[in-house]
């Protein structure tokens, strides 16, 4: 296996050391080219559709603009000049210091750029972002911005368009295990040829999830909680099986014990204010645009069926938080995971 770890101190200074961006005549403007090799904070343009259909159809390229960003970091210099990068997709508690921050920092540490995206500021959102509330993101406008971002980060001087991942958290870990969807890549990117080099998800929501003829094979990486109560573990290790006879190299670990956000530092506790799926699944199939239950087979061939099926199996409140042993192995499967996923053909 080729390390991607760069030995010694100078790994760890990250972005004081990487390269500086040279000055620009607005530096909050919203990004179209990376080519000058900026790191810190950085927006560009994205869209925000309301379900698939609009990202499926390019509907959403009719609607308004929404200005998104996130912080790019970059390690200590290779001396090739040239960096793998991971993309981390936040869920609904949006960005924090203790889990994305931590992960960036340690992708730095590795030899791996990080860019911190975040969907919600630049829309006006304040976590937590609960389903059902009246200005919720679906996740298709997460797919539309973590795709957006990879086509960005692709023109950055620094970085091999060639080995970007996307890595993501409860919401950001359903985008994604779905941005493996070639109709979601086509409809966020059109003809661009961008794609992810792996996929990271940890305890993605899976309950609903996507089928379709046409996907990537890149390798995922699914860690998931053994105790979740938002994101439960089995739909998501059904999603694994089927991506594996598709031919996606998928790697499911099941922490027994471990909650939601079980890598995070905070100590596990009750959030009532959650709203959620439990113990019912759905498929859209992304080339037909139909929704159908996967436990009777029943299309959910209207809104009012789909609002219906929610209802039943609507979950309030869950237990979330960190689990020390949990925390120590996703990182040791991360790393191992990216070590061979990222490493040079």
């Amino acid at each position: 296996m080729r390390s991607l770890v760069r030995v010694g101190s100078v790994a760890l200074a990250l972005i004081a050391t990487a390269v500086a961006s040279p000055a620009t005549a607005d530096p909050a403007a919203p990004r179209t080219t990376l080519a000058d090799g900026p790191v810190g904070a950085i927006t560009f343009n994205s869209y925000t559709p309301a379900s698939q259909r609009p990202l499926l159809t390019r509907g959403h390229l009719g609607g308004p603009v929404a200005v998104v960003g996130g912080t790019l970091s970059l390690p200590a210099p290779a001396a090739d000049g040239r960096f793998p990068a991971v993309i981390l997709a936040h869920g609904i508690g949006g960005i924090s210091a203790e889990r994305e921050g931590a992960w960036a920092r340690r992708l730095n540490e590795w030899g791996i750029a990080a860019f911190i995206l975040d969907s919600f500021t630049g829309r006006g959102l304040t976590p937590p972002v609960y389903a059902g509330a009246q200005r919720a993101t679906h996740v298709a406008a997460h797919l539309v911005d973590a795709y957006l971002a990879l086509q960005l980060l692709a023109t950055h001087p620094r970085i091999d368009r060639s080995r970007v991942a996307l890595m993501g958290f409860s919401r950001g870990g359903e985008a994604a295990v779905n941005a493996i969807f070639e109709p979601f890549r086509q409809g966020a990117l059109g003809g661009a040829g961008d794609r992810f080099a792996a996929y990271v998800a940890l305890y993605p929501y899976c309950n609903f999830r996507h089928a379709s003829r046409s996907l990537a094979t890149a390798p995922m990486l699914m860690l998931l909680g053994g105790a979740d109560e938002m994101t439960e573990p089995g739909p998501c290790t059904s999603l694994a099986t089927s991506l594996e006879q598709r031919g996606v190299p998928v790697r499911t670990g099941v922490y027994p014990g471990a909650h939601h956000g079980f890598d995070r530092q905070a100590p596990v506790v009750f959030d009532a204010n959650f709203v959620g799926v439990r113990g019912c699944e759905a498929e859209y199939d992304l080339d037909r645009m139909t929704i159908r239950r996967l436990d009777t087979g029943a299309v959910l061939a209207t809104r009012e069926a789909n609002e219906a099926w929610v209802a039943e199996c609507r979950k309030r409140g869950a237990r979330f938080g960190g689990d020390a042993a949990a925390r120590e192995a996703s990182i040791g499967e991360v790393r191992q995971f990216l070590a061979r996923a990222l490493a040079r053909p």
